[in-house]
């Protein structure tokens, strides 16, 4: 499974940052890019400034949307198995869902939106399984 690390982003010139969790630093500013695509139309990915800040980072929201859904153990970059297909959690959504970043099967490379609850295994550090949601 791959490393999942956190990158600091931001428009050059821009005081604002967001923390994207990806596998490289280019990824990460191409997700960015897309965040925000619509707001600058003009905006070129060599615009987007990327600064690694190592590890994964659960922030107060995230931690927040993992108790709401009952799963308080998850992490960003905790592994996980969608549909049986390998991914890693990056984040949590509007609809106090996960975005996982599936690494296999027929969605690998993509960020998806899923339901804590539903279909997914969590695995410890170790690759020893936490829990499993039918």
């Amino acid at each position: 499974m791959a490393d999942v690390r956190a990158y600091e982003c931001r428009v050059k010139g821009s005081e604002y940052a967001s923390t994207i969790h990806s596998t490289s630093a280019s990824k990460a500013r191409y997700r960015y890019f897309l965040d925000l695509d619509d707001c600058y139309p003009d905006l070129r990915l060599i615009d987007i400034e990327v600064r690694s800040l190592g590890g994964p980072r659960s922030d107060a929201e995230f931690m927040r949307t993992a108790r709401y859904r009952g799963v308080e153990f998850a992490r960003v970059g905790m592994a996980v198995k969608v549909g049986g297909y390998d991914g890693a959690i990056v984040g949590k959504n509007s609809s106090a869902n996960f975005d996982v970043l599936m690494f296999a099967g027929p969605w690998a490379g993509v960020v998806m939106n899923v339901h804590p609850n539903t279909e997914i295994q969590y695995f410890d550090a170790s690759g020893v399984e936490i829990k499993a949601v039918a």
